[in-house]
């Protein structure tokens, strides 16, 4: 979207076999409900959650689990 800034955060920790994305944004709203990226982050995560990011934003946490070796 023009004019929509954000911030993607990846990180893997191998040791834990997941990876942490976070998105940042500086829209008020704190809970999102809907949009392409909440059906993904819902879909494939784990685990997700919504947290204020100063001043004025939010922060989407989601974490995902690597597939298991013996999954493959």
């Amino acid at each position: 979207m023009p004019g929509r800034c954000f911030r993607l955060t990846l990180v893997l920790d191998p040791a834990a076999d997941h990876l942490r994305i976070e998105v940042s944004d500086a829209r008020g709203d704190l809970r999102p409900t809907g949009g392409r990226g909440l059906t993904l982050f819902t879909a494939l995560a784990d685990h997700w959650d919504c947290v204020p990011s100063p001043p004025s934003g939010k922060t989407v946490q989601a974490v995902l689990s690597a597939p298991s070796a013996a999954a493959g």
